[in-house]
Parts: C-alpha cells; sequence; structure tokens
C-alpha cells in the first residue's frame, strides 16, 4: 500500500518488457514460428497468458512444432 502509482509510460514499458520475453521464450519452443509472424504473435500471447510451463507441456506445442498447424 506504501507504493507509489505506476504512471502510464512505466506500465507501458513493464508491458514491452513481459511481451519482448515472451516472445522469445515461445520461439524458443518452438523455432517454427520464427517463420510466421502472426502464429508467432498469438503462441506468444498464449505463453502470456496461461505460461511457458503450459505451452511446453500442450498438444498446441506438439501440433506447432511437428507443422500440423498452418
Amino acid at each position: 500500500m506504501s507504493m507509489k502509482p505506476i504512471t502510464e509510460p512505466i506500465a507501458d514499458a513493464m508491458m514491452m518488457q513481459d511481451a519482448s520475453a515472451f516472445a522469445v521464450a515461445s520461439a524458443n519452443l518452438s523455432p517454427v514460428l520464427y517463420f510466421d509472424a502472426d502464429k508467432h504473435s498469438a503462441i506468444a500471447d498464449f505463453c502470456f497468458n496461461l505460461g511457458t510451463t503450459r505451452y511446453k507441456a500442450s498438444t498446441l506445442r506438439r501440433k506447432v512444432n511437428g507443422m500440423g498447424w498452418r
């Protein structure tokens, strides 16, 4: 409760840092995503919302890595 409120520019910077981290993590787990920016964005969003651990163990990842998702 003693923390100062976060300003919009600081919140934007924090969001960009988080987004970057999840983009890198999702690409490391599924290197095939380097070739399709839209799919990479979707999977990075999945990782942001549900976590990289869930993505790592998911059927979705197996399909993405197996080129079964086009």
